[in-house]
């Protein structure tokens, strides 16, 4: 199992912490690719909150709005649990 998109996931909330708001993103956009790559829809739809949440939080909603929309999210999620109850 690949955990790189976590791995991320925490970095950039390291980075955060300590107000290193370019290695945030950095970390944010490596957490989004890794789990495309792992094509993982949850782990995607969390870093891209994540991501959509640093773009709001510097006042960029447009930019968020293209990140994660929450109806995105609920898509994703819903495809998954409909994938799930095929098995």
């Amino acid at each position: 199992m690949n955990c790189e998109d976590r791995d991320n996931l925490v970095k950039a909330e390291r980075a955060k912490a300590l107000k290193l708001y370019a290695a945030q993103i950095d970390k944010l956009d490596r957490a989004i690719v890794a789990a495309q790559a792992t094509r993982s829809p949850i782990a995607a739809a969390t870093a891209n909150e994540a991501a959509a949440q640093f773009y709001l939080e510097w006042g960029k909603e447009k930019i968020a709005e293209k990140s994660s929309p929450a109806s995105a999210k609920i898509r994703t999620l819903q495809r998954f649990r409909s994938l799930h109850s095929l098995l």
